[in-house]
């Protein structure tokens, strides 16, 4: 399956140039754990990376609060973006993903313009579909068999 069919096309975003509280408020306002960070250029919404709740906790809170309202997002980009497009291959990317460590990715056009996100959830919920198809052929299979072959 392409990763376009099952990645989630509603992305949280936030500007590279927003502080850490801004991002952390956003995530609880948007219901999530992680935001895209995005740049503009010609128009174009271009993700830079990915921070997380984790991040946060983790990154900042955990080592010194006191600078937060301070701490601007770009901050606590520390990787190297990792991106896929939309015609993809989903466990082509998710090879991607487990090689490169992260658990969401950006899906991104051919202009690298920010179109969705793909996450181990939503790996996990396409995996499962296409599991429940299988066991509901192999239900099948003995009830076609029984019809066939009384």
């Amino acid at each position: 399956m392409n990763v376009g069919a099952i990645c989630t096309r509603r992305v949280a975003v936030v500007e590279r140039t927003s502080t850490v509280m801004a991002a952390a408020r956003r995530m609880r306002e948007e219901h999530v754990g992680d935001l895209v960070v995005v740049g503009h250029h010609d128009g174009k919404l271009l993700p830079v990376g990915i921070i997380t709740d984790r991040d946060i906790v983790v990154g900042c809170v955990a080592r010194s609060a006191e600078f937060l309202e301070k701490l601007l997002v770009e901050d606590l980009l520390v990787r190297p973006l990792v991106t896929a497009t939309a015609d993809e291959d989903s466990l082509l990317v998710a090879r991607r993903m487990r090689e490169r460590e992260v658990r969401r990715i950006p899906v991104v056009d051919a202009n690298g313009e920010l179109t969705g996100i793909l996450s181990v959830d939503d790996l996990i919920g396409s995996l499962h579909a296409e599991l429940a198809e299988i066991a509901t052929l192999l239900g099948h299979q003995h009830t076609h068999e029984e019809r066939m072959r009384p």
